[in-house]
């Protein structure tokens, strides 16, 4: 009977959180600073890769998305709960933009990206308070908060 792997029951990024969990005794960025630096440069590889073909960009947004995911771990934050709190703030913030579009007799379909970005300056502007609101209440609610 072979032994069932734990990492088999992950998404990708539980899998790369645990992957740099148990190696951080052994190889390791020392602290946060470090991995960040890390990322520049595997962002500077996935630029570089743009002109390589599709294999290497894959392979590059594979090693940038891990990075990211060790600055996650260095800061102790779930990175899956970090990106659903981020989906939650861009969407609340689209649909503002669609409700402010619709107050000026705007079609939202039909605006420019300029435009766009107009009125996603003032969805953020707007949702700020209430997002900060979110995420504070998220820490509090996994006992995460600094405070």
């Amino acid at each position: 009977m072979t032994k069932k792997h734990k990492n088999l029951d992950q998404n990708p990024m539980q899998k790369s959180f645990s992957i740099g969990h148990a190696l951080r005794h052994n190889f390791d960025w020392p602290n946060v600073g470090e991995v960040l630096l890390k990322v520049k440069e595997e962002l500077t590889e996935l630029e570089q890769s743009l002109t390589q073909g599709r294999p290497e960009q894959v392979h590059e947004l594979g090693d940038l998305l891990f990075t990211i995911v060790q600055v996650a771990r260095h800061l102790d934050i779930p990175p899956d709960d970090a990106l659903d709190l981020c989906n939650q703030r861009h969407h609340q913030r689209m649909e503002f933009m669609k409700k402010l579009a619709e107050e000026d007799g705007l079609v939202y379909e039909s605006l420019t990206l300029d435009t766009l970005e107009t009125y996603w300056v003032k969805a953020k502007t707007f949702t700020k308070k209430i997002e900060a609101q979110q995420i504070q209440n998220y820490l509090t609610s996994h006992s995460l908060s600094s405070t």
